[in-house]
């Protein structure tokens, strides 16, 4: 979501000490990994106003840590640094649906619950988000 390391690493500190200050404030409503989500993205989404990164780009360390990863060929070492690359260009709230429930494998229910929208708001963001990154990686798919 944020596109720098040190930036999410200072973030990822910054949930955790919410989460353990605030755990008197977990009512059971929700599951407790939505309610550190919430957490979570609601700390993103305050670092993304206060830095006016609506669009965050990819370190060049992030990308040879991918590429490491990722040593079997350099065409697909292309491809992962541009599907990376359209991914991070998204808005952070087309970014956070595909990443909650395409990477993380959540629920469309249970990234709305973390989102704070409903289940088809967040169908509609995959769709939307899907739509734009076919169109950037059209060349390769």
């Amino acid at each position: 979501m944020v596109g720098n390391c040190d930036a999410t690493d200072d973030l990822v500190q910054d949930v955790l000490l919410n989460v353990v200050r605030n755990i008197d404030q977990f009512r059971g409503e929700s599951a407790f990994a939505t309610w550190i989500y919430r957490i979570a993205s609601n700390r993103v989404y305050r670092y993304l106003d206060k830095e006016r990164k609506s669009v965050p780009t990819i370190e060049h360390e992030q990308l040879a840590m991918v590429a490491d990863k990722h040593r079997d060929s350099s065409e697909t070492n292309e491809l992962k640094h541009l599907i990376d690359v359209a991914i991070s260009e998204l808005s952070p709230a087309l970014r956070a649906a595909v990443l909650l429930t395409t990477i993380e494998g959540l629920t469309p229910e249970e990234a709305a619950a973390i989102e704070g929208c409903t289940a088809a708001n967040i169908h509609w963001r995959v769709h939307k988000a899907r739509g734009i990154l076919k169109e950037k990686l059209r060349d390769y798919f």
